[in-house]
């Protein structure tokens, strides 16, 4: 590494000064002169009485080594609130913590874009990545279109391994303002291409749809339903099988339920590459990934799998991992799937924070959100350990669960035993009654197939939220601060921060790299 060549150098040019002198030439003897493949570190807590040391004219400090970014999309304060308090529930335990809430060092941090109060998630993750504001919708490129360089493109030309790892596709917007630069989000069979050309060494999320040709070939062509039974087809704008494109490249590649188990069978060597987009579409949320598609592997699973892999590289890695799911949750004011995704992603955390662990003197990670999503509130004065009695048994989220139980005509009985088959129990009277007047009211509308927002679909959700006593602002993001959270060397000087362009900024500074325009 570059690092490592110049602090050589230094060694050798004091040393030969040193020789100058015969006392300091003695001592100089004394001490073997390190090779180049070695970097050195000097403590200047706790300093030596070697001459190569007292007589430099400066200090090498310590660098991350390993590099964890964790971006909970849609993540907000409230989101961290009620899944920390559900965590207690579950656990009998009111001291247990989510480890997002125990980082060493935290912040809050604003998240306007270039263009407006309330960000989306591409400019926000580009603020996240290049330390730039943008406009909404914007991947890594300036509002006039020029396109600047990301941390994992700077890291990467340092010498670091790097991955991506996100519960939704792997295209989408925050996880490609790392590693694409495009002037709008849905571009994503362009971005897919920018996927193809990063280099990334490991790859892991959703978004098989974006690699496939338009005309779909054996197996693609009878490949497992998505986790809302959507057909499987191609949304690529050409015929390039850019699945097949990775493997010429040399990535092992991981695809759909059969992919998932081997991935977590496989065994990494150095020098491997891994592609896995692992769902067609998205992931599914938590909530259901856990009762009805147990073979995806979690978040934590590929968050350590990924580490399996970088950590073989001796000059150290970079991921970035996304709770990308939690966004999707606000935007259906879903309360439980917010939970468990949280959840999700806070195992994802520790999972690193074991890492962490093990390698304290080399370590930084970071934990953020890009925005909240749906302007959670959380009633006053709730008990929400007694609350969850209520809600505790649901099994499936909004939007890929109850939301899809809708059938024209469908009675009141029917749709009660449908929900309490996934665990939303004791209906009182009231609340049957509201779905009653909801079933009636749908069967004049006629919606698509694959329609969630049913008049019942929505009755449910409330019911849901009046149980646990919270209630939304919005169906779309918010301007509120979002945490920021930092464990790992150099975590102090991230204590300052106020806007997300501030940490990839400090970041940039800490491995002298630039970012950015």
């Amino acid at each position: 590494m570059l690092r490592k060549s110049i602090v050589t150098l230094l060694v050798i040019a004091i040393f030969m000064l040193c020789a100058c002198a015969p006392v300091a030439l003695q001592a100089a003897q004394s001490d073997p002169t390190p090779s180049p493949s070695q970097s050195i570190v000097v403590n200047t807590a706790t300093p030596t009485a070697s001459p190569i040391e007292t007589t430099a004219p400066a200090q090498q400090e310590p660098y991350p080594k390993y590099i964890f970014i964790f971006i909970g999309d849609g993540m907000g304060v409230n989101q961290k609130t009620i899944s920390q308090s559900f965590l207690q529930y579950i656990s009998g335990d009111d001291t247990a913590t989510l480890q997002l809430n125990s980082m060493n060092v935290n912040a809050s941090v604003s998240t306007y874009s270039a263009n407006a109060d309330i960000t989306d998630s591409a400019a926000s993750a580009t603020a996240l990545a290049t330390g730039v504001k943008t406009n909404n919708a914007m991947i890594s490129v300036t509002p006039d279109e020029t396109e600047l360089r990301t941390l994992l493109e700077a890291v990467q030309d340092i010498g670091y391994a790097t991955g991506i790892v996100t519960t939704t596709r792997i295209t989408h917007a925050t996880p490609a303002c790392f590693y694409a630069h495009n002037t709008h989000r849905s571009n994503e069979s362009e971005i897919a291409l920018e996927l193809l050309n990063s280099d990334i060494d490991f790859i892991a999320g959703g978004g098989l749809k974006f690699f496939l040709p338009l005309t779909l070939p054996e197996p693609y062509a009878s490949f497992a339903p998505d986790v809302r039974n959507f057909e499987i087809v191609s949304t690529r704008t050409d015929e390039r099988n850019l699945v097949d494109e990775f493997a010429d490249k040399g990535y092992e590649i991981y695809l759909g339920p059969d992919g998932s188990t081997q991935l977590m069978a496989y065994s990494p060597a150095a020098g491997d590459k891994v592609f896995a987009p692992l769902t067609y579409n998205y992931f599914p949320y938590e909530i259901d990934r856990l009762n009805r598609f147990g073979a995806l592997p979690s978040l934590s699973d590929l968050t350590q799998k990924a580490i399996d892999l970088l950590s073989l590289d001796d000059d150290g890695f970079f991921l970035m991992v996304e709770g990308g799911r939690i966004d999707y949750a606000g935007h259906n004011n879903d309360v439980m799937s917010i939970i468990y995704d949280t959840l999700a992603f806070d195992d994802a955390v520790q999972t690193a924070i074991a890492f962490y662990l093990a390698h304290p003197e080399d370590t930084l990670i970071i934990t953020t959100s890009d925005h909240e999503t749906g302007g959670l509130t959380l009633d006053a004065d709730i008990d929400y350990l007694t609350l969850f009695d209520g809600v505790y048994d649901i099994s499936a989220s909004y939007g890929d669960g109850y939301g899809m139980l809708y059938e024209p005509r469908i009675g009141i009985s029917e749709y009660v035993d449908a929900l309490n088959a996934m665990g939303i129990i004791n209906l009182t009277d009231g609340e049957r009654s509201k779905l009653r007047r909801a079933l009636r009211a749908d069967e004049e509308i006629e919606y698509k197939d694959d329609y969630i927002d049913t008049l019942t679909s929505l009755a449910v959700n409330a019911i849901i939220n009046a149980r646990l006593g919270v209630s939304w602002s919005t169906d779309y993001h918010t301007g509120v601060n979002v945490d920021l959270g930092v464990t790992g060397i150099f975590e102090e000087r991230f204590a300052d921060a106020v806007d997300n362009t501030d940490i990839a900024n400090i970041l940039a500074d800490i491995l002298d790299v630039d970012i950015g325009p």
